[in-house]
């Protein structure tokens, strides 16, 4: 096994304070990719660049780091969060992500919503879902105002 890269062990030991990821389905990477984005918009500068792609923000660097931390296992210790300003936005990131852990589809939403957000400032809400369901169509039968509400309530939109 390759030694892990300072990234990849940053982001091992932020996820320890999240959940466990399971790197071997479709599902467990879609929730670790929009997890470690989310991650990055509270504050914990990883450094992954992510584009808009099928399934909502990707970052190929990051399913690559995905994937030695898997091979590492419990290898990687939790990193220390004492109080002060990390400790409080990983209090409020583990807030905002405990509803959505084991939802896939609908923490793609909530990623693609965001992400959007940012690409397309002055499009509306209905703009963005519409943006959303067109590329995507099967997250239709997901909730986007739940969403849109929730990102709001964390001040992300």
């Amino acid at each position: 096994m390759s030694p892990l890269n300072a990234r990849a062990r940053l982001l091992g030991g932020l996820l320890r304070h999240v959940d466990k990821f399971d790197m071997e389905s479709f599902d467990g990477r879609l929730i670790f990719q929009k997890t470690a984005y989310f991650l990055e918009t509270f504050g914990f500068s990883l450094g992954y660049r992510f584009n808009f792609y099928i399934y909502g923000p990707y970052s190929p660097d990051l399913t690559r780091d995905g994937y030695a931390l898997s091979v590492a296992g419990d290898q990687v210790q939790a990193v220390a969060l004492t109080e002060g300003p990390a400790k409080r936005r990983m209090d409020q990131f583990r807030k905002f992500i405990a509803g959505y852990k084991g939802r896939p589809q609908e923490l793609e939403l909530l990623a693609s919503l965001h992400f959007l957000r940012r690409i397309y400032p002055r499009d509306s809400k209905q703009e963005l879902v519409q943006r959303i369901h067109n590329k995507k169509p099967y997250l239709r039968g997901y909730d986007a105002d739940k969403c849109w509400a929730h990102l709001e309530r964390f001040s992300l939109v």
